[in-house]
C-alpha cells in the first residue's frame, strides 16, 4: 500500500457528497489498495477484509457499496483471467478530483478494462457502465448533430467511469435548467432521475472535453451563458445541444452583449415653424 491524497473538493462534489457513510468508507479504502494505474483487485471478500477487519460489516453490503460507486461513475469493475478487478476513475488524470500525483511511478501488475469483461449492474439500477442504458452512443465527433454517420476520433471505452468533472457540470447543467425553466419535465425529475440524467447527459458534456479539446472551465461558462439567456435557455435542454450549438454559444460570449448603433430620433431641434408652402392656408 502507499500513501494517497484525497482532495478536499471530493467533500463538496455532489457525487461523493451524497455517498452513505458505508460507501464513502469503502470508496476512500480503495485509495490505498490501488496502485499506481488506480487499479485494484476487485473481490469483495478481499475489499472486505482489508476495509473492514474489525467491524461486523458482512461482504454482501460491501458488495453493495460497490455497486453503488459504479453506478455513480467513481470506479468500474470488470472480470479478466477469471477474477475481479477495478479501477478508480481519473487516477492519472491531472483534471480529475482523484487525480493523484505519483513519484516513483511503478507501472501496474494487474489487467486493464480493454479487452476484459464488464462486472454488470445490478439490474434494478437503470444505469450501466457497459453503455446501455447511459445513451454512450459513439456518435460523429463533430458537434454538428450527425451522430450515427462515423466514429469517434477517440472512441471512449464504454467501461471506463465518467469524468467526475463531466458529471459535475451535467449536475450543474440540470440545475442550471431546472430554476430557468421550473415548468420543464427536467425540473420535476426526482433524485435518483435527476442523477441518471446526469449520467446521460454528462457523456456528450465530456466528448466536448476529450474529442473537442475543450476546457472544462469553457464548458462550465458556457453552461452559465445558455442557461441565463432569453434565446438559448429554452432552446437547449441536453447535453446533445449544448455540444451542437458550442461553437455558437462561444462566438456570442465573445462578442459580448449587442451593441445598440441606431440612435433615437431628437426632436428638441425639429424647426415647426418652418411649414411647408402647400400646408399654408389649410383649414
Amino acid at each position: 500500500m502507499r500513501i494517497r491524497t484525497i482532495k478536499p473538493e471530493l467533500l463538496s462534489e455532489h457525487g461523493t457528497a451524497t455517498l452513505t457513510d458505508s460507501q464513502w468508507r469503502t470508496f476512500v479504502s480503495l485509495y490505498p489498495l490501488a496502485d499506481d494505474d488506480g487499479r485494484f483487485r476487485a473481490s469483495v471478500g478481499y475489499i472486505a477484509g482489508a476495509a473492514y477487519w474489525g467491524t461486523g460489516k458482512t461482504a454482501a453490503e460491501v458488495a453493495d457499496d460497490l455497486a453503488e460507486l459504479q453506478r455513480r461513475g467513481l470506479i468500474v469493475r470488470y472480470d479478466a483471467n477469471g477474477a475481479p478487478f477495478g479501477a478508480v476513475g481519473g487516477w492519472r488524470d491531472k483534471g480529475s478530483l482523484t487525480y493523484q500525483l505519483i513519484n516513483k511511478y511503478t507501472p501496474s501488475r494487474l489487467p486493464g478494462p480493454d479487452g476484459s469483461t464488464p462486472v454488470p449492474l445490478p439490474e434494478d439500477s437503470g444505469t450501466s457502465t457497459d453503455g446501455k442504458g447511459m445513451d454512450l452512443d459513439q456518435g460523429s465527433g463533430n458537434r454538428k448533430g450527425k451522430e450515427g454517420k462515423g466514429k469517434d476520433r477517440v472512441a471512449r471505452d464504454a467501461r471506463a467511469p465518467l469524468h467526475l468533472d463531466a458529471l459535475r457540470l451535467a449536475r450543474s447543467f440540470r440545475s442550471l435548467i431546472a430554476s430557468a425553466n421550473p415548468r420543464t419535465k427536467i425540473a420535476k425529475l426526482s433524485p435518483e432521475a435527476s442523477e441518471e440524467w446526469a449520467v446521460k447527459h454528462g457523456a456528450e458534456i465530456e466528448k466536448l472535453n476529450r474529442l473537442d479539446g475543450i476546457d472544462w472551465t469553457d464548458i462550465e461558462k458556457a453552461i452559465t451563458f445558455a442557461t441565463s439567456d432569453s434565446f438559448w435557455a429554452p432552446n437547449i435542454l441536453s447535453g446533445k445541444k449544448l455540444r451542437e450549438k458550442y461553437d455558437q454559444l462561444a462566438m456570442q460570449m465573445r462578442r459580448g452583449p449587442a451593441k445598440t448603433t441606431a440612435k433615437a430620433p431628437d426632436f428638441t431641434k425639429t424647426d415647426y415653424t418652418a411649414v411647408p408652402s402647400w400646408m399654408k392656408g389649410a383649414s
